[in-house]
Order: C-alpha cells, then structure tokens, then sequence
C-alpha cells in the first residue's frame, strides 16, 4: 500500500465515535509522518480520547494546538494555563500572529520573555491593546545598536496605536532607541525621553550617542518643555555624582540657550513677508549642517514672498515636491524658471517646471548656450513628442550628437539643399559661423538664394 493510500486509511478511520485504542492509533501515526490535518481532524472528534486530548494539547504545531484550543467546552482559563507554561517560543510566536485567541491568550503571550513573541504580537491589530503595550516593553529592546538603529525602531514602531509607542519609551535601554521613539512619540511623553537618557546618565554610559539622545529629545521639546529639563538636570547633582563626560553633558544642556536661533530662522523663513529679512534669514542659514539648509530651503520655497534669486544658489537640492512648491506660487512666470534653468537643474526639475510654464520656450532656453547644452535635452518630454522641433531649437553644432534627432537632420539638409551645388556651397560658407538651429540655417540658405 502507498504512502498516500495509508494516509487515506486513517483519515477514513478517524470519525466521531472511533474508539480509544484506535484515536491513540491514529495518534502514532499522524505524529511519524507529521500529518497536521490528520492530527487537526483527531482534535475534532466529539468522543475525543483524555489521553490522546492530552498528547495532542502537547504538539509544537501552531494549527495542532489550535484545533485543541478551539474544542467545544474548552475555556479560557483552560487556554492560559496551557500557554502559560509553555516555553517553546517559536511556537508562541505562532500563536501571537493568529487573530483568533481569546484576549486574555494575548495576554498571557505577552508575558513571554522572547523577542520573537514580543515583535508577532506587537504588530497584531487583533490583539487587545494592553498586550500589545506590554510586548512593545520587550519588542523594543531586541534592536541592538548599529548604524540604522533608530531607523529601525521608528520604522516597527511608526504605524502602532499612539498608545503603545508612548509607552515603549519607558522601556528603551539605549541611546539609538530613544532617538528612534522621539520621532513618533506623543509630544506630552517627550519628558519621559529625557528621563530615560537621564537615566543612562546615571549609570556612566555617557558617550556621543547618549548626547545624541538627549539632543533629539531636546529639540523635541517646546521652550518650557526645555526649561524643565535644565532644572531636572541642575537638580541631579544635588544627589548624584557622575563620571566626567557625563557631568559635561549635563552641564551643556543645562547652560544651553533655550532657543535654537537656526531653527528660530527657519522657522521664521516660512513665514517672513519682508523679502530683505527673508534674504538675512537665509543668509544666517547658509553655514548651517546640511539638514538645517535643507530645511530652510524647504521653508523658503514655500513662501510666497521668497525672492526667487536666493534660492538660485541651493539648486542643487531641489528636488520635485520643492519645484512644485515654486510652481504653485502665483507669482510664477517664465522668468523665475530661466533662473533655475541658468543653474543647471535636472530633468526632473525642468519637466515640473514645464507643467506650468511654457516647456518650448524653456526649452529654448535652456538650448541657447551651444557649449553647455543639458544632457538631458533629448528625454524631456517636449522633444519625445516632437521630435522635429530639435532641428529648430538645438544648436547646429550639437545636432548630430543626438542620436534621437540626427536622423530627420541627416534628411532634411538632403531636402532641402538636395543636388544644388550652390545652395550646397552658401550652406558650407553659413554653418562654420553659425550658432542656432538647422532650420534657421536652411532658412538662411533659401533667403540667399
């Protein structure tokens, strides 16, 4: 008999009503050939064996146990007191991802000491918020320190309920799990950040990233949120000796101005109507780190009293969402994107630009110089779809060196000037001086003629 012929023999001799000898028969073999549904359809029999209830309650397969859970008359204190001595954590991860256990199942999951459990059962909507609060206590602290820590943390944590970040933050053990919670914390638990660095503080890790820490938690705060934290921070030496490093940490923050007047710049960027104070505003930025510069670019563009000029200089920083924001300003013209165009912007600058503004004549623009044609001149979409109007606007020396347009040029010298000697000779005598487009050129030839 095949494998799959005895399968079938037992699953046929597993109906309500077998009896013991025979569950606890199928039991053995289910378990030596590891058939789950098998075993999943043993743990519905209605006249289900003790001894095989027991063994099968036992099993490491999430869906096994399952089955056990889900009999009739089973309850939930049955359930707990199961899983609460259950040391497999694999399986308890399992269990913490399903969405159909009784509440106090996740519960009692989130006791569970594995980072595995923890991390399944955080990000389980079906789970009641409690458990999830209590797994963020652990599901924080399983990200070890490295380059993208904090990245990490904001990222597991970014789309849970306000309420179980909130409550992470009192359980972060380092430097870069802080600074990743700040970022999605309630501004109210601000303070319990600062605590939490305080803390690492006291216990002598005082090095770079712990300063870090408590920067990001100080930016976080508003004035007065930073005026209570000087005063935490005068109060601890008062009952607490500290090591060097930290005590020059501390006394930083403490004799810190409370305003930031970089950040009190941009800040006022974004809503200055005075051109010459926005000037000075970004002026005093432009020594700034390259966050702070591209902050006030972001605050400056949008605006609308912004000069177009100074902006002129951050081109290189611009990307889509910042071209936008320029475009939307009424005072957009023409103009204000020729600027942008003699700084060399990309493509992607150019064709937001051009969504608003006249894209031939930009284009134009843009060709005028024949030494320094964009590179990009071929993929905007002005010339995708219109190929022709290259042989107008391109520079003649530059109209070969596109394979896009070389062809319909290549054609129309042939066209136009055909088997003519002379117009052929007036042509050689124009081109070696001329700077604009071929079909100026021919123009010129036929005006000779």
């Amino acid at each position: 008999m095949s494998n799959e012929s005895t399968s079938n023999l037992f699953h046929a001799l597993c109906t309500d009503g077998s009896p013991a000898e025979l569950q606890r028969r199928v039991l053995k073999y289910a378990a030596a050939t590891k058939d789950n549904t098998l075993l999943i359809r043993l743990a519905g029999l209605g006249n289900l064996d003790p001894e095989v209830e027991v063994a099968l309650s036992k099993r490491g397969e999430a869906e096994v146990l399952m089955a056990w859970a889900c009999r009739p008359g089973r309850t939930t204190e049955d359930l707990v007191a199961r899983f609460s001595t259950e040391k497999r954590a694999t399986l308890l991860a399992e269990l913490a991802a399903r969405t159909d256990l009784p509440a106090d199942v996740y519960n009692e999951l989130a006791k569970h000491s594995s980072a595995s459990v923890a991390t399944a059962l955080l990000v389980n909507v079906s789970a009641p918020l409690e458990a999830r609060k209590k797994a963020a206590e652990r599901a924080v602290t399983t990200v070890r320190d490295s380059y993208s820590a904090s990245y990490n943390v904001r990222s597991m944590f970014a789309d849970l309920p306000q309420e179980v970040r909130d409550h992470a933050i009192m359980f972060a053990k380092s430097p870069a799990q802080i600074v990743g919670l700040v970022g999605v914390i309630s501004p109210n638990v601000v303070g319990n950040a600062a605590e939490r660095v305080i803390e690492l503080l006291k216990s002598d890790v005082a090095g770079w990233n712990v300063r870090t820490a408590l920067d990001t938690v100080w930016n976080a705060l508003d004035i007065i949120g930073r005026k209570e934290l000087q005063t935490r921070l005068l109060s601890l030496n008062d009952t607490t000796v500290f090591t060097s490093n930290a005590q020059q940490i501390i006394n930083e923050f403490a004799s810190r101005s409370l305003s930031d007047p970089i950040q009190d710049a941009i800040d006022a960027l974004g809503v200055e109507t005075d051109p010459d104070t926005i000037r000075a505003l970004y002026k005093q930025v432009s020594s700034a780190s390259y966050h702070s510069r591209k902050e006030a670019l972001a605050a400056a563009a949008g605006n609308p009293n912004t000069p177009f000029e100074i902006l002129v200089e951050d081109v290189r920083w611009f990307d889509e969402a910042l071209a936008e924001a320029l475009t939307k300003r009424s005072d957009f013209t023409i103009e204000s994107a020729k600027l942008f165009l003699d700084a060399r912007v990309g493509l992607d600058i150019f064709e937001t630009f051009a969504s608003v503004v006249d894209a031939e004549e930009m284009l134009r623009y843009a060709c005028a110089d024949s030494v320094h044609l964009p590179y990009w001149v071929d993929n905007t979409k002005v010339i995708q779809s219109n190929p022709v109007l290259a042989l107008e606007i391109y520079p003649i020396s530059k109209v070969f060196d596109h394979p896009a347009v070389a062809e319909l040029a290549r054609n129309l010298v042939i066209e136009r000037l055909g088997d003519d000697d002379k117009r052929w000779e007036t042509f050689n005598g124009l081109a070696s001086e001329w700077s604009s487009g071929l079909s100026g050129l021919l123009d010129a030839v036929d005006q000779l003629i």
